[in-house]
């Protein structure tokens, strides 16, 4: 019960009509479409709403990464972390004033994830990530857009436990010797 979403399938665009656009209720009971409007039954009431007033953004929306938490604590530093600073939660926002928080996600963190995801909320928790190099990349399409925004990206390593390196076991096998 969020409108009406009209897809355009030549243009590949979208828009959701809802109470913004005039509706009296979010929810459509019925639906009928003439050469030039789109009638609406709802809860509320009947809606015309012009075919030729539907408009689609063609500007992408923004997106940005808000914070970035390391095992629960925003002041460490991100890049370089220890093998125990694997529990990494990432929280970011899109900004399209059209789409009125009905933005979509899609995100990957390179290391771990081998496509793109998708999810509708802003924040995302990776726990126990493994030893490795890691690239976390989002970005957000807007619900009357069809375009993607630029993508966000942040880089960060997580080292292996030093028991765990080459150069222990090296040193422990000299000390034996």
């Amino acid at each position: 019960d969020r409108g009406l979403q009209i897809i355009h399938l030549y243009k590949h665009t979208s828009y959701i009509l809802d109470k913004l656009d005039g509706l009296p209720s979010e929810e459509v009971n019925d639906l009928a479409i003439t050469q030039h409007d789109i009638w609406m039954a709802t809860p509320k009431g009947l809606v015309q709403y012009p075919k030729n007033e539907i408009q689609t953004s063609s500007t992408p929306p923004l997106v940005y990464l808000k914070s970035i938490e390391v095992n629960g604590r925003e002041d460490l530093p991100l890049g370089q972390l220890a093998y125990n600073q694997n529990n990494i939660d990432i929280h970011f926002q899109g900004l399209d004033f059209q789409s009125q928080g009905n933005e979509v996600y899609h995100y990957k963190l390179d290391g771990l994830d081998s496509s793109w995801q998708t999810t509708s909320h802003q924040q995302l928790r990776y726990q126990g990530l493994p030893p490795g190099k890691y690239t976390f990349k989002v970005k957000v399409k807007g619900a009357n857009s069809p375009l993607f925004s630029q993508i966000q990206s942040v880089v960060f390593t997580i080292h292996q436990a030093w028991w765990k390196t080459v150069w222990f076991y090296i040193s422990l096998t000299l000390s034996l010797i």
